[in-house]
């Protein structure tokens, strides 16, 4: 389980009143990133290979985007589209003056997450990434990782999974949303991608106890799920789902 998912109300009050798990990173401040690319050997990792688990190969022979969810993601595309046009006839001033608008929201929504009044921080840090131009990658990321911080403490996984996904395609090695991704993905038991994010994660913070955990603990975890997974569905699976497992296994 991942500890941050279940931090009891009195841990939670110091962690959210430190700020510890907020970046109020400004515009003229230097975001703190870890950009080191060494990377850390656990005693398991050898262990680990790349392949998608039982469970993963199976879903994917099973599952494919619904209609809804395809049209949803064009509504979105074509509205960050349209988003962009506009703010592409914008002068730098008046970008500028929306950025110091967000950075204002967020300010507030940062103090509303330390009083642990999630759903209202999570509402202005809606309207800061609403106000906040597609151009500013740094601050919009710092504003995803932000919400999804409030979202873990609501134990939302999948909007925590969605937000720091936004993050890190705006920061690829921006650690805090990496390890707030790692740790809903445990908490969802997606084992096979928290292991991925644990380990990218080591990759930039080689000192990082949490990711040292996970990548120690992790791979052990996945076998068995995949020993049991594959023991269930050849023991009471029907015809087709044994030959299934047959083509992931062999």
């Amino acid at each position: 389980m991942a500890e941050m998912l279940e931090t009891p109300l009195s841990q939670l009050t110091t962690e959210s009143n430190s700020g510890d798990h907020l970046d109020v990173t400004t515009n003229s401040d230097s975001q703190t990133t870890n950009n080191s690319t060494d990377t850390a050997t656990t005693s398991n990792g050898s262990d680990y290979t790349d392949n998608k688990s039982l469970e993963d190969s199976q879903s994917k022979l099973d599952d494919e985007p619904s209609d809804e969810s395809k049209d949803e993601k064009s509504i979105e595309t074509q509205e960050l589209e349209k988003r962009k046009a506009r703010e592409d006839l914008m002068t730098n001033e008046e970008k500028e003056g929306l950025r110091e608008k967000a950075e204002q929201l967020k300010a507030s929504a940062n103090s509303k997450y330390k009083q642990l009044c999630f759903a209202e921080a999570i509402e202005e840090y809606t309207a800061a990434l609403e106000t906040c131009p597609l151009c500013y990658s740094k601050e919009r990321s710092i504003l995803y990782s932000n919400r999804a911080a409030a979202y873990l403490y609501q134990e939302n996984t999948e909007k925590v999974i969605n937000d720091c996904t936004q993050s890190l395609q705006l920061n690829p090695n921006y650690t805090k949303p990496l390890l707030r991704r790692a740790q809903a993905y445990e908490k969802t038991e997606k084992l096979d991608e928290a292991l991925e994010d644990y380990k990218k994660l080591l990759e930039l913070d080689k000192r990082n106890p949490e990711a040292i955990s996970a990548c120690r603990r992790l791979p052990a975890e996945i076998e068995k799920r995949n020993e049991k997974l594959k023991a269930e569905m050849l023991d009471g699976g029907s015809p087709s789902q044994k030959l299934r497992v047959a083509l992931v296994v062999n």
